[in-house]
């Protein structure tokens, strides 16, 4: 098993090469997809996605830009609202992942 995760902040503390336009839920999503890929596994690959989204972010916007980004893997999502353990924090994702044979 292999755990990804990935932060998204307010577009106020997110890097600098981030489109402002971009939804934090995206840009964390791009994240995990990168850190799993890395790895040499992907979404086809996850078992699991937990989303922690900053109380007040929409879980509907979070599920629609999931989708988007992740496509139709089939995979198990828990949403949860939760504050931040990292202040300005809006999106946290942990991805749970095996590695293909080789």
């Amino acid at each position: 098993m292999y755990n990804a995760v990935a932060l998204s902040w307010s577009n106020v503390l997110a890097p600098p090469d981030v489109p402002a336009d971009m939804p934090p839920i995206v840009f964390a999503m791009r994240n995990v997809l990168a850190v799993l890929a890395e790895a040499g596994t992907g979404p086809e690959y996850a078992a699991k996605l937990t989303i922690y989204l900053a109380v007040g972010v929409d879980p509907g916007v979070a599920y629609a830009a999931t989708r988007s980004v992740w496509g139709d893997h089939r995979t198990a999502v828990t949403v949860l609202a939760v504050t931040p353990a990292r202040p300005g924090a809006l999106v946290e994702i942990e991805a749970v992942a095996t590695l293909p044979d080789r």
